[in-house]
C-alpha cells in the first residue's frame, strides 16, 4: 500500500514512553477492578514501579541510535515528537514528581476517603499525558 504512512521498526522507541505510562495506567485501572479487599493496597507501589519502568524505557529508548541521531523529530511521525536530551530530561523528572506523589497520597487518601485505584490510574495517565506534551515537536500535536 502506497498511502499507508508507517512507522519504521528502528524509530517506534520514540513513542516506547508514552505508550508505557499509558499501558501501565490501563493496568492500574484494570488491576484495581480486579482485585478485591486487602489486594487493592497494593496498586500505588504498582503505580510506582510503572513510572520507574516509563523511566527506564524513555532513558534506553533515548540510548537507541536510531533515536539519537533523530534529533529533528522522528521521521514516522512527520516531525510531530522528539526524544532529544531535554525530553528525556523532562521525562525522568515527571516520573519522579510522579512517584513522589505516589509515595506522598496514602495518608490524604485514608483521610479524605477516596480509593486509591482510580486515584493511580488518574495519576500516571496525567504523567503519560504531561510526557506527550513534552515531546511534542509540533503545535498540532500539542493540542
Amino acid at each position: 500500500m502506497q498511502g499507508l504512512n508507517t512507522i519504521p521498526y528502528d524509530q517506534i522507541w520514540a513513542l516506547a514512553p508514552v505508550c508505557t505510562a499509558t499501558l501501565v495506567g490501563l493496568v492500574v485501572l484494570l488491576r484495581d477492578l480486579v482485585l478485591k479487599g486487602d489486594k487493592r493496597e497494593m496498586i500505588l507501589p504498582a503505580a510506582g514501579h510503572g513510572l520507574v519502568a516509563t523511566g527506564l524505557v524513555a532513558y534506553f529508548a533515548r540510548v537507541q541510535p536510531a533515536v539519537r541521531h533523530a534529533v529533528a523529530g522522528v521521521p514516522g511521525t512527520a516531525g510531530g515528537i522528539d526524544l532529544d536530551r531535554f525530553v528525556l530530561a523532562i521525562v525522568l523528572i515527571v516520573c519522579a514528581a510522579g512517584l513522589l506523589c505516589l509515595y506522598l497520597a496514602p495518608q490524604y487518601l485514608k483521610r479524605r476517603g477516596i480509593q486509591e485505584g482510580p486515584f493511580a490510574a488518574l495519576w500516571v495517565l496525567a504523567v503519560a499525558g504531561m510526557i506527550v506534551m513534552a515531546q511534542a515537536a509540533d503545535l498540532l500535536v500539542l493540542f
